[in-house]
């Protein structure tokens, strides 16, 4: 059973029964009140929602085509090294992200295989068959990480070294529809620090990266080496939004307005999430993530 900071985890056969409601009134609501503060879980359940959607509408796929491009992805992304990274005086430090996890790539995009809407002929993901368009919590989502040899996902309770760098890779199946990214760490002395768009000078205000339309998990093109981020608890925030923001709307906020419940209340219809990690000064995590 997978426990999170909140208390144990639903097993995934009760989070298959909540979304075919199959679940006592009572269990349904203890889930979702779980759900509600355990990003885990939230994650699983709209899979599963959005598993259930997608195979209610046709599928029209290429499958050879798409291990062909799969494999020419590995062996092109296995050539590129983990980058060394200098240091400079900004709040944060992007540098070139490191090889994508070949496994983890080719697990996560084949699991996407049976769930998803109908495809075009160029491979880019359209509007379901209804001409509805993909909502944002269904068509896109971010998933941190953090870069040594590898990549290795980030989940809630992840202990790294104060000098990893961090990245994220992203799924964003909305064709013809502007998907935005905001992404920050907020450290336990309420200090923010960017990820994206990067932030290296006062004075500027950078606006939400525009993502493109990737079917499968896609490598943002940096990696992130936080400035002297305090010893405890970090919170990696993703904002995703069909407009463009800008770092301005988060520097400006007080504590109290960077939460998670004040984020999603000024944007209501952005998709917000968090991960609570912890930042460690060990020397035994030293370049370790």
């Amino acid at each position: 059973m997978t426990t999170s900071p909140i208390g144990p985890c639903a097993e995934d056969e009760d989070l298959m029964r909540l979304v075919d409601r199959q679940l006592s009134v009572d269990a349904t609501a203890r889930l979702r009140a779980h759900a509600a503060e355990c990003a885990r879980c939230r994650s699983a359940i709209e899979a599963i929602e959005t598993l259930v959607d997608d195979l209610r509408t046709p599928i029209a796929v290429d499958e050879g085509a798409m291990v062909a491009a799969l494999m020419k992805r590995m062996d092109r992304e296995a050539t590129i090294p983990v980058a060394n990274v200098p240091r400079n005086k900004g709040r944060i430090l992007a540098g070139a992200a490191g090889a994508l996890s070949l496994a983890v790539a080719a697990a996560a995009i084949f699991a996407l295989v049976p769930a998803r809407p109908s495809q075009t002929g160029d491979g880019a993901y359209s509007a379901r068959g209804d001409g509805t368009p993909i909502s944002l919590r269904k068509g896109a989502s971010v998933t941190f990480n953090a870069l040594s040899s590898s990549t290795h996902s980030l989940e809630a309770g992840t202990v790294v070294a104060q000098n990893a760098l961090l990245g994220a890779d992203y799924r964003n199946v909305r064709s013809g529809a502007s998907t935005y990214l905001l992404a920050f760490a907020i450290d336990s002395k309420n200090t923010i620090h960017w990820l994206y768009p990067a932030y290296e000078k006062e004075g500027t205000d950078p606006e939400s990266v525009l993502l493109e339309t990737a079917n499968g998990p896609k490598k943002m093109p940096t990696a992130v080496l936080l400035d002297s981020p305090a010893d405890g608890p970090l919170r990696l925030v993703s904002v995703l939004s069909d407009a463009p923001h800008h770092v301005s709307e988060i520097e400006s906020l007080a504590p109290p307005g960077t939460s998670l419940d004040a984020l999603r209340a000024r944007w209501p219809d952005a998709v917000i999430d968090e991960t609570v990690i912890a930042i460690s000064t060990s020397p035994s995590l030293r370049a370790t993530p």
